[in-house]
């Protein structure tokens, strides 16, 4: 993958950052919920098993984890682990209160996102930059396998690790920031410029 191409592609990244700045503070739940889906399954998916909860009320706590459960597990669009990731949705609506708290406190980016992985089951570093860039928040990498190949790919790792701790995604995420102010590319556009290239897709 040539770095000449990010030029291409820069006005469909920078207006797709621009719409996650113009996130209303109204969507905040929604896009953490969504980020809670999809872990190893379809971004697709998990968006569309969302919208059928958002419009049974379970947003606002209408459905059981069971109701959760069967949305998640519709063969149409699998969410894997739905039992286990209905369980994790019920526990997150009803600490949202405690969540917005967190989010809206005037904390870095990195702030929230430690104070978010600690307070919801099932959002590790991964799931929680995600759910911040989805609401507009910068300098976050979102370290899944598509980047981690990039990153190899251009030498700022060394290999792709097959697992990655607290401490390797922290050390990671430094020498993709180190990487970026090299090159003078925001660490935000090459994380979406990369996922585009590996995926094709402009989504979320």
């Amino acid at each position: 993958m040539s770095l000449e191409e990010y030029s291409i592609y820069k006005p469909h990244i920078e207006k797709r950052l621009l719409e996650f700045k113009k996130t209303p503070r109204s969507r905040w739940f929604r896009e953490v919920a969504f980020c809670l889906f999809t872990p190893q399954s379809s971004p697709f998916h998990a968006e569309g098993a969302l919208l059928e909860i958002e419009e049974a009320g379970g947003l606002e706590g209408k459905l059981s984890t069971t109701q959760v459960a069967g949305i998640l597990g519709k063969r149409h669009r699998y969410v894997r682990f739905h039992i286990q990731k209905a369980k994790r949705f019920n526990e997150f609506v009803r600490m949202r209160r405690r969540v917005e708290k967190i989010l809206f406190s005037k904390y870095s980016p990195k702030e929230e996102r430690l104070r978010l992985i600690e307070v919801v089951n099932g959002m590790g570093l991964k799931e929680g930059s995600h759910a911040l860039r989805n609401i507009g928040r910068s300098g976050l990498s979102i370290l899944d396998r598509h980047i981690l190949r990039c990153l190899c790919e251009h030498r700022v790792i060394k290999e792709v690790p097959k697992s990655i701790t607290f401490k390797d995604y922290l050390y990671i995420e430094k020498r993709f920031e180190a990487f970026s102010k090299k090159i003078q590319i925001s660490m935000d556009s090459l994380d979406f410029f990369f996922w585009l290239k590996a995926t094709g897709l402009i989504f979320k």
